[in-house]
Protein backbone atom coordinates (compact mmCIF):
# COMPACT_ATOMS: atom_id res chain seq x y z
CA UNK A 1 0.00 0.00 0.00
CA UNK A 2 1.64 3.65 -1.20
CA UNK A 3 0.66 6.51 1.00
CA UNK A 4 1.25 10.23 -0.20
CA UNK A 5 1.06 13.13 2.19
CA UNK A 6 1.05 16.86 0.23
CA UNK A 7 -0.21 19.71 0.26
CA UNK A 8 -2.29 20.49 -3.09
CA UNK A 9 -1.97 24.25 -3.42
CA UNK A 10 -0.61 27.79 -1.07
CA UNK A 11 -2.40 29.89 -2.93
CA UNK A 12 -6.14 30.96 -4.07
CA UNK A 13 -7.81 30.73 -7.53
CA UNK A 14 -10.88 31.57 -9.09
CA UNK A 15 -14.07 29.68 -9.89
CA UNK A 16 -13.33 29.92 -13.29
CA UNK A 17 -10.08 28.53 -13.20
CA UNK A 18 -10.46 25.66 -10.04
CA UNK A 19 -11.89 22.78 -12.68
CA UNK A 20 -8.93 23.00 -14.54
CA UNK A 21 -5.96 23.35 -11.43
CA UNK A 22 -8.10 20.54 -10.04
CA UNK A 23 -7.76 18.40 -12.99
CA UNK A 24 -3.96 19.37 -12.95
CA UNK A 25 -3.39 18.26 -9.90
CA UNK A 26 -5.68 15.15 -10.32
CA UNK A 27 -3.84 14.02 -12.75
CA UNK A 28 -0.11 14.73 -10.96
CA UNK A 29 -1.19 12.67 -8.06
CA UNK A 30 -3.33 9.39 -10.33
CA UNK A 31 0.55 9.37 -12.09
CA UNK A 32 1.81 8.89 -8.42
CA UNK A 33 -0.16 5.52 -8.20
CA UNK A 34 -0.75 6.03 -4.61
CA UNK A 35 -3.22 3.60 -3.09
CA UNK A 36 -4.23 6.79 -0.24
CA UNK A 37 -3.43 10.38 -0.71
CA UNK A 38 -3.21 12.37 2.03
CA UNK A 39 -4.46 16.44 0.93
CA UNK A 40 -3.61 19.39 3.28
CA UNK A 41 -4.84 23.87 2.43
CA UNK A 42 -7.27 22.10 -0.37
CA UNK A 43 -9.36 25.36 0.03
CA UNK A 44 -12.00 22.80 -1.00
CA UNK A 45 -15.53 23.72 -0.26
CA UNK A 46 -18.78 22.05 0.16
CA UNK A 47 -20.04 23.34 -2.65
CA UNK A 48 -17.14 21.91 -4.44
CA UNK A 49 -16.98 18.65 -2.66
CA UNK A 50 -18.88 16.54 -5.04
CA UNK A 51 -17.17 18.23 -8.42
CA UNK A 52 -14.26 17.01 -6.75
CA UNK A 53 -14.76 13.71 -5.80
CA UNK A 54 -16.86 13.05 -9.27
CA UNK A 55 -13.20 14.38 -11.19
CA UNK A 56 -11.33 12.01 -8.95
CA UNK A 57 -13.46 9.33 -10.36
CA UNK A 58 -12.97 6.73 -6.82
CA UNK A 59 -13.41 7.45 -2.96
CA UNK A 60 -13.10 11.11 -1.58
CA UNK A 61 -13.43 12.45 2.08
CA UNK A 62 -13.36 15.76 2.84
CA UNK A 63 -13.46 18.21 6.05
CA UNK A 64 -13.55 21.54 4.44
CA UNK A 65 -12.87 25.06 5.20
CA UNK A 66 -12.94 27.99 2.61
CA UNK A 67 -11.91 29.10 -0.56
CA UNK A 68 -9.27 30.94 0.73
CA UNK A 69 -8.09 29.15 3.46
CA UNK A 70 -7.73 25.77 5.41
CA UNK A 71 -9.51 22.41 4.22
CA UNK A 72 -7.85 18.41 4.14
CA UNK A 73 -8.90 15.64 2.31
CA UNK A 74 -8.22 11.90 1.74
CA UNK A 75 -8.20 10.47 -1.79
CA UNK A 76 -8.61 6.37 -2.40
CA UNK A 77 -7.04 4.97 -5.51
CA UNK A 78 -9.82 3.34 -7.41
CA UNK A 79 -8.52 -0.10 -7.17
CA UNK A 80 -8.11 -0.54 -3.17
CA UNK A 81 -9.99 -2.51 -1.69
CA UNK A 82 -11.20 -0.28 1.50
CA UNK A 83 -14.19 -0.63 3.53
CA UNK A 84 -14.83 3.09 4.87
CA UNK A 85 -16.58 2.34 8.91
CA UNK A 86 -15.88 5.82 10.39
CA UNK A 87 -16.01 9.44 9.82
CA UNK A 88 -14.67 12.37 11.98
CA UNK A 89 -14.06 15.83 11.25
CA UNK A 90 -13.58 19.09 12.61
CA UNK A 91 -15.33 22.33 11.21
CA UNK A 92 -12.21 24.07 10.44
CA UNK A 93 -11.29 21.80 7.40
CA UNK A 94 -7.48 20.82 9.78
CA UNK A 95 -8.40 17.51 11.36
CA UNK A 96 -10.14 14.43 9.69
CA UNK A 97 -9.59 10.80 11.00
CA UNK A 98 -10.94 7.69 9.56
CA UNK A 99 -11.77 4.33 10.73
CA UNK A 100 -11.26 1.72 7.74
CA UNK A 101 -10.32 -1.85 7.00
CA UNK A 102 -7.97 -2.92 4.28
CA UNK A 103 -6.82 -6.39 3.34
CA UNK A 104 -8.18 -7.53 7.12
CA UNK A 105 -6.25 -5.01 8.62
CA UNK A 106 -8.33 -2.57 10.54
CA UNK A 107 -6.26 0.86 11.26
CA UNK A 108 -7.57 4.62 11.65
CA UNK A 109 -6.02 7.00 8.70
CA UNK A 110 -5.84 10.58 10.09
CA UNK A 111 -5.15 13.58 7.53
CA UNK A 112 -4.20 17.40 9.84
CA UNK A 113 -3.19 20.14 9.32
CA UNK A 114 -1.55 22.27 11.80
CA UNK A 115 -1.92 26.29 12.15
CA UNK A 116 1.06 28.15 11.72
CA UNK A 117 1.45 29.18 15.61
CA UNK A 118 2.43 27.78 18.34
CA UNK A 119 -1.13 26.51 19.47
CA UNK A 120 -0.58 23.27 21.85
CA UNK A 121 -4.80 22.98 21.85
CA UNK A 122 -4.98 21.92 18.15
CA UNK A 123 -3.41 18.95 18.78
CA UNK A 124 -5.07 18.15 22.39
CA UNK A 125 -8.39 18.41 19.52
CA UNK A 126 -6.39 15.69 17.06
CA UNK A 127 -5.28 13.27 20.09
CA UNK A 128 -8.83 13.62 20.99
CA UNK A 129 -10.03 12.89 17.79
CA UNK A 130 -7.55 9.81 16.71
CA UNK A 131 -7.99 8.11 20.09
CA UNK A 132 -12.29 8.45 19.37
CA UNK A 133 -11.32 5.48 17.25
CA UNK A 134 -9.89 2.30 18.94
CA UNK A 135 -7.61 1.04 16.48
CA UNK A 136 -4.14 0.51 17.67
CA UNK A 137 -2.53 0.32 13.87
CA UNK A 138 -2.48 4.47 13.23
CA UNK A 139 -1.07 6.40 10.43
CA UNK A 140 -1.13 9.84 10.50
CA UNK A 141 -0.18 12.22 8.39
CA UNK A 142 -0.01 15.78 7.20
CA UNK A 143 1.12 19.32 7.32
CA UNK A 144 2.36 19.48 10.99
CA UNK A 145 3.74 23.52 11.08
CA UNK A 146 6.50 22.72 13.11
CA UNK A 147 9.76 20.50 12.87
CA UNK A 148 10.25 17.81 15.40
CA UNK A 149 14.53 18.28 15.53
CA UNK A 150 15.79 21.90 15.42
CA UNK A 151 19.43 20.58 13.83
CA UNK A 152 17.96 18.29 11.37
CA UNK A 153 14.94 19.32 10.33
CA UNK A 154 15.43 22.86 10.00
CA UNK A 155 17.80 25.30 8.14
CA UNK A 156 18.39 28.88 7.69
CA UNK A 157 16.06 31.29 10.13
CA UNK A 158 16.22 31.58 13.78
CA UNK A 159 16.79 27.87 15.48
CA UNK A 160 12.89 28.10 16.96
CA UNK A 161 9.57 26.61 16.22
CA UNK A 162 6.40 25.83 18.23
CA UNK A 163 7.46 24.34 21.12
CA UNK A 164 4.65 24.36 23.32
CA UNK A 165 2.72 22.20 20.50
CA UNK A 166 5.90 19.94 19.60
CA UNK A 167 5.81 18.98 23.06
CA UNK A 168 2.28 17.40 22.97
CA UNK A 169 2.89 16.04 20.14
CA UNK A 170 5.99 14.54 20.93
CA UNK A 171 4.61 13.01 24.63
CA UNK A 172 1.67 11.34 22.46
CA UNK A 173 3.79 10.06 20.16
CA UNK A 174 6.17 8.43 23.34
CA UNK A 175 2.43 7.66 25.18
CA UNK A 176 1.28 5.45 22.23
CA UNK A 177 4.71 3.92 20.45
CA UNK A 178 4.03 7.00 17.66
CA UNK A 179 7.07 6.83 15.12
CA UNK A 180 7.79 9.78 12.42
CA UNK A 181 8.49 6.81 10.16
CA UNK A 182 10.68 8.94 7.40
CA UNK A 183 13.64 10.09 10.25
CA UNK A 184 13.32 6.39 11.28
CA UNK A 185 14.60 5.23 8.21
CA UNK A 186 16.88 8.53 7.31
CA UNK A 187 18.19 9.42 10.64
CA UNK A 188 20.91 11.84 9.75
CA UNK A 189 19.67 13.10 6.20
CA UNK A 190 19.09 16.89 6.01
CA UNK A 191 15.85 17.20 3.63
CA UNK A 192 13.39 19.66 3.81
CA UNK A 193 9.57 19.90 2.82
CA UNK A 194 9.22 23.65 2.41
CA UNK A 195 11.18 25.97 1.67
CA UNK A 196 11.45 29.98 1.25
CA UNK A 197 13.77 31.90 -1.03
CA UNK A 198 13.73 35.13 0.74
CA UNK A 199 15.22 34.71 3.45
CA UNK A 200 16.54 31.08 2.89
CA UNK A 201 14.68 28.78 5.14
CA UNK A 202 14.17 25.39 5.03
CA UNK A 203 12.34 23.18 7.22
CA UNK A 204 10.53 19.38 7.37
CA UNK A 205 7.45 20.37 8.62
CA UNK A 206 5.44 17.28 6.68
CA UNK A 207 5.41 13.95 8.29
CA UNK A 208 3.80 10.60 8.44
CA UNK A 209 3.58 8.98 11.64
CA UNK A 210 2.92 5.30 12.28
CA UNK A 211 2.22 2.97 14.60
CA UNK A 212 5.40 0.74 15.99
CA UNK A 213 3.21 -2.41 14.84
CA UNK A 214 3.33 -1.75 11.25
CA UNK A 215 7.14 -0.26 11.06
CA UNK A 216 7.76 -3.75 10.41
CA UNK A 217 5.90 -3.88 7.04
CA UNK A 218 7.11 -0.66 5.60
CA UNK A 219 8.84 -0.80 2.58
CA UNK A 220 10.28 2.37 1.77
CA UNK A 221 9.97 6.01 2.83
CA UNK A 222 10.36 9.09 0.39
CA UNK A 223 10.22 12.60 0.07
CA UNK A 224 9.92 13.85 -3.49
CA UNK A 225 9.01 17.71 -5.07
CA UNK A 226 5.13 18.73 -4.90
CA UNK A 227 3.31 20.34 -7.70
CA UNK A 228 2.83 23.88 -7.94
CA UNK A 229 3.25 24.01 -4.30
CA UNK A 230 6.17 25.24 -1.65
CA UNK A 231 5.81 21.83 -0.27
CA UNK A 232 7.37 18.34 -1.21
CA UNK A 233 5.40 15.32 -1.12
CA UNK A 234 6.02 12.52 1.56
CA UNK A 235 5.43 8.93 0.65
CA UNK A 236 5.57 5.41 2.11
CA UNK A 237 5.37 1.88 0.81
CA UNK A 238 3.29 -0.52 3.36
CA UNK A 239 3.31 -4.14 2.56
CA UNK A 240 0.30 -5.29 4.61
CA UNK A 241 -0.07 -9.09 3.52
CA UNK A 242 -0.88 -11.18 6.69
CA UNK A 243 2.20 -13.03 7.97
CA UNK A 244 1.79 -16.99 8.31
CA UNK A 245 2.00 -17.38 12.59
CA UNK A 246 3.87 -19.68 13.70
CA UNK A 247 3.03 -20.97 17.82
CA UNK A 248 4.98 -18.58 19.54
CA UNK A 249 6.63 -18.94 23.05
CA UNK A 250 3.99 -19.51 25.55
CA UNK A 251 3.60 -17.84 28.82
CA UNK A 252 1.61 -18.84 32.08
CA UNK A 253 -1.60 -17.16 32.31
CA UNK A 254 -1.60 -16.89 36.23
CA UNK A 255 -5.72 -16.57 36.22
CA UNK A 256 -5.37 -20.63 35.89
CA UNK A 257 -3.90 -20.41 39.65
CA UNK A 258 -7.75 -19.89 40.92
CA UNK A 259 -8.98 -22.84 38.63
CA UNK A 260 -9.24 -25.53 40.96
CA UNK A 261 -9.71 -27.91 38.06
CA UNK A 262 -5.99 -27.03 36.91
CA UNK A 263 -4.30 -26.74 40.37
CA UNK A 264 -5.30 -30.39 40.96
CA UNK A 265 -4.27 -31.51 37.29
CA UNK A 266 -1.22 -30.10 37.93
CA UNK A 267 -0.40 -31.82 41.54
CA UNK A 268 -1.41 -34.85 39.40
CA UNK A 269 1.04 -33.73 36.80
CA UNK A 270 3.95 -33.01 39.37
CA UNK A 271 3.73 -36.32 41.01
CA UNK A 272 3.61 -38.36 37.98
CA UNK A 273 6.71 -36.25 36.38
CA UNK A 274 8.89 -36.45 39.81
CA UNK A 275 8.09 -40.46 39.68
CA UNK A 276 9.06 -40.71 35.66
CA UNK A 277 12.20 -38.71 36.02
CA UNK A 278 13.25 -40.12 39.35
CA UNK A 279 16.85 -41.72 37.86
CA UNK A 280 17.45 -38.61 36.36
CA UNK A 281 20.62 -36.46 37.19
CA UNK A 282 19.53 -34.21 40.16
CA UNK A 283 20.83 -31.28 38.06
CA UNK A 284 18.25 -31.77 35.17
CA UNK A 285 15.50 -33.35 37.05
CA UNK A 286 13.56 -29.78 38.04
CA UNK A 287 13.85 -28.67 34.39
CA UNK A 288 12.04 -31.95 33.37
CA UNK A 289 9.34 -30.74 35.56
CA UNK A 290 8.70 -27.81 34.79
CA UNK A 291 8.81 -29.34 30.95
CA UNK A 292 5.96 -31.48 32.09
CA UNK A 293 3.95 -28.92 33.98
CA UNK A 294 4.40 -26.62 30.75
CA UNK A 295 2.93 -29.10 28.08
CA UNK A 296 0.36 -29.93 30.58
CA UNK A 297 -0.53 -26.45 31.46
CA UNK A 298 -0.57 -25.67 27.35
CA UNK A 299 -2.88 -28.65 26.25
CA UNK A 300 -5.51 -27.68 29.55
CA UNK A 301 -5.22 -23.91 28.26
CA UNK A 302 -6.62 -25.03 24.59
CA UNK A 303 -9.09 -27.32 25.74
CA UNK A 304 -10.63 -24.74 28.10
CA UNK A 305 -10.25 -22.14 25.37
CA UNK A 306 -12.22 -24.66 22.84
CA UNK A 307 -14.43 -25.28 25.49
CA UNK A 308 -15.52 -21.51 26.31
CA UNK A 309 -15.57 -20.72 22.55
CA UNK A 310 -18.20 -23.42 21.94
CA UNK A 311 -20.03 -22.51 25.35
CA UNK A 312 -20.57 -18.68 23.67
CA UNK A 313 -21.84 -20.38 19.97
CA UNK A 314 -24.51 -22.16 22.05
CA UNK A 315 -25.56 -19.60 24.44
CA UNK A 316 -25.25 -17.24 21.37
CA UNK A 317 -27.84 -19.52 19.54
CA UNK A 318 -29.75 -20.35 22.30
CA UNK A 319 -30.36 -16.19 22.25
CA UNK A 320 -31.20 -15.88 19.13
CA UNK A 321 -33.66 -18.32 19.49
CA UNK A 322 -35.43 -16.87 22.72
CA UNK A 323 -35.30 -13.70 20.99
CA UNK A 324 -37.00 -14.87 17.87
CA UNK A 325 -39.79 -16.65 20.60
CA UNK A 326 -40.25 -13.54 22.44
CA UNK A 327 -41.08 -11.33 19.28
CA UNK A 328 -43.44 -14.24 18.44
CA UNK A 329 -45.24 -14.89 21.74
CA UNK A 330 -48.52 -13.03 22.54
CA UNK A 331 -49.05 -14.81 25.97
CA UNK A 332 -47.66 -12.79 29.13
CA UNK A 333 -47.46 -15.96 31.22
CA UNK A 334 -44.66 -17.66 28.41
CA UNK A 335 -43.61 -14.11 27.62
CA UNK A 336 -42.09 -13.38 31.31
CA UNK A 337 -40.89 -16.99 31.38
CA UNK A 338 -39.05 -16.09 28.15
CA UNK A 339 -37.33 -12.95 29.20
CA UNK A 340 -36.31 -14.35 32.32
CA UNK A 341 -34.64 -17.63 30.51
CA UNK A 342 -33.42 -14.86 28.19
CA UNK A 343 -31.87 -12.43 31.27
CA UNK A 344 -29.90 -15.38 32.36
CA UNK A 345 -28.54 -16.46 29.42
CA UNK A 346 -27.13 -13.11 28.38
CA UNK A 347 -25.52 -12.92 31.71
CA UNK A 348 -23.86 -16.20 31.14
CA UNK A 349 -22.98 -14.92 28.07
CA UNK A 350 -21.59 -11.75 29.48
CA UNK A 351 -19.47 -13.58 32.21
CA UNK A 352 -17.74 -15.61 29.51
CA UNK A 353 -17.10 -12.76 26.97
CA UNK A 354 -15.69 -10.86 30.12
CA UNK A 355 -13.32 -13.98 30.91
CA UNK A 356 -12.47 -13.91 27.45
CA UNK A 357 -10.88 -10.36 27.58
CA UNK A 358 -9.12 -10.48 30.66
CA UNK A 359 -7.25 -13.31 28.67
CA UNK A 360 -6.47 -10.83 26.16
CA UNK A 361 -5.65 -8.11 28.76
CA UNK A 362 -2.95 -10.41 29.94
CA UNK A 363 -1.60 -11.59 27.00
CA UNK A 364 -1.03 -8.54 25.40
CA UNK A 365 0.01 -6.75 28.61
CA UNK A 366 -2.23 -4.37 28.50
CA UNK A 367 -1.24 -1.36 31.39
CA UNK A 368 -4.92 -0.66 31.07
CA UNK A 369 -7.12 -2.98 33.38
CA UNK A 370 -9.72 -0.64 35.10
CA UNK A 371 -13.16 -2.22 34.13
CA UNK A 372 -14.90 0.13 31.80
CA UNK A 373 -11.93 1.92 31.04
CA UNK A 374 -11.18 0.15 27.51
CA UNK A 375 -13.45 -1.38 25.31
CA UNK A 376 -13.19 -5.35 24.74
CA UNK A 377 -12.61 -4.39 21.17
CA UNK A 378 -9.12 -2.26 22.29
CA UNK A 379 -7.67 -5.08 23.84
CA UNK A 380 -8.16 -7.56 21.30
CA UNK A 381 -6.88 -5.12 18.42
CA UNK A 382 -4.30 -4.55 21.09
CA UNK A 383 -3.40 -8.28 21.30
CA UNK A 384 -3.10 -8.42 17.23
CA UNK A 385 -0.67 -5.22 17.17
CA UNK A 386 1.19 -6.99 19.33
CA UNK A 387 1.76 -10.17 17.55
CA UNK A 388 2.32 -7.94 14.40
CA UNK A 389 5.29 -6.41 15.78
CA UNK A 390 7.22 -9.64 17.15
CA UNK A 391 6.74 -11.29 13.59
CA UNK A 392 9.81 -11.11 11.73
CA UNK A 393 9.54 -9.56 8.25
CA UNK A 394 12.94 -10.72 6.81
CA UNK A 395 15.58 -12.74 7.77
CA UNK A 396 19.03 -14.35 6.07
CA UNK A 397 18.54 -17.70 4.94
CA UNK A 398 21.91 -19.71 6.15
CA UNK A 399 23.65 -19.45 2.70
CA UNK A 400 23.69 -15.40 3.39
CA UNK A 401 20.66 -14.57 1.20
CA UNK A 402 17.98 -12.12 2.81
CA UNK A 403 14.79 -13.15 2.07
CA UNK A 404 11.18 -11.72 3.17
CA UNK A 405 9.02 -14.70 1.99
CA UNK A 406 7.05 -16.05 5.05
CA UNK A 407 7.16 -19.90 4.99
CA UNK A 408 11.43 -19.54 4.58
CA UNK A 409 11.45 -17.13 7.35
CA UNK A 410 9.75 -19.75 9.65
CA UNK A 411 12.20 -22.60 8.65
CA UNK A 412 15.24 -20.70 9.09
CA UNK A 413 13.75 -20.22 12.69
CA UNK A 414 13.33 -23.41 13.13
CA UNK A 415 16.22 -24.61 11.74
CA UNK A 416 18.10 -22.72 14.13
CA UNK A 417 16.40 -23.40 17.41
CA UNK A 418 16.56 -26.87 16.40
CA UNK A 419 20.41 -26.28 15.97
CA UNK A 420 20.56 -24.53 19.10
CA UNK A 421 18.94 -26.95 21.25
CA UNK A 422 20.42 -30.66 19.33
CA UNK A 423 23.26 -32.37 21.33
CA UNK A 424 26.64 -32.30 20.45
CA UNK A 425 27.71 -36.13 20.65
CA UNK A 426 31.00 -35.31 20.20
CA UNK A 427 31.21 -32.69 23.49
CA UNK A 428 31.42 -34.43 26.23
CA UNK A 429 29.83 -32.20 29.58
CA UNK A 430 29.56 -33.34 33.10
CA UNK A 431 27.88 -31.13 35.28
CA UNK A 432 29.46 -32.92 38.73
CA UNK A 433 33.23 -33.02 37.23
CA UNK A 434 33.24 -29.02 35.54
CA UNK A 435 35.77 -26.28 36.83
CA UNK A 436 33.09 -23.90 37.79
CA UNK A 437 34.53 -21.90 40.70
CA UNK A 438 33.12 -21.71 44.31
CA UNK A 439 32.46 -19.27 46.30
CA UNK A 440 34.13 -19.61 49.88
CA UNK A 441 32.39 -20.45 53.13
CA UNK A 442 32.53 -17.32 54.18
CA UNK A 443 30.40 -15.99 51.43
CA UNK A 444 27.88 -18.79 51.03
CA UNK A 445 27.01 -17.96 55.04
CA UNK A 446 26.43 -13.97 54.00
CA UNK A 447 24.35 -15.58 51.26
CA UNK A 448 22.64 -17.90 53.43
CA UNK A 449 21.53 -15.11 56.06
CA UNK A 450 18.29 -13.67 56.15
CA UNK A 451 17.50 -10.90 54.37
CA UNK A 452 17.00 -7.33 56.45
CA UNK A 453 15.25 -4.13 56.11
CA UNK A 454 18.59 -2.61 55.48
CA UNK A 455 19.66 -4.97 52.93
CA UNK A 456 16.57 -3.55 50.98
CA UNK A 457 17.16 -0.57 51.17
CA UNK A 458 20.45 -0.56 49.06
CA UNK A 459 19.13 -3.70 46.85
Amino acid sequence: MHCHSCQEWTHCHSSLSIDYFVRQVFTFLKNKRADIIFLQETHCTDNLENIWRSEWGSKAIFSNGTSNSTGVGILFHKDLHCNILNTIKDTNGRILCLDIEIESVRLTVCNLYAPNNDDPDFFKQCIETIDSIENITRIIAGDFNLVMDINLDKKGGKPVTHFKAREVLQTYMNDTDLEDIWRLQHPTDRIYTWKRNKPPIFCRLDMILVSDDIIGNTVKTNISPGYKSDHSVVSIELDLASQPRGKGFWKLNTNLLTDMDYIEKMNCCIDEAIDKYRLENPDIKLELVKMEIAAASIQYSKNKAKSKKNIIEVLSKKLERLDRDFNKETDRYKLDRIKKDMDNTNLELQNLVYEKTKSSMFRCRAKWVEEGEKSSKYFFNLEKANFNKKVMKSTYTSDGTLTTNPNTILNEQSNFFKKLYTRDENVEFNIENNNNPKISDLNRRVVDMDITIEDHKYA
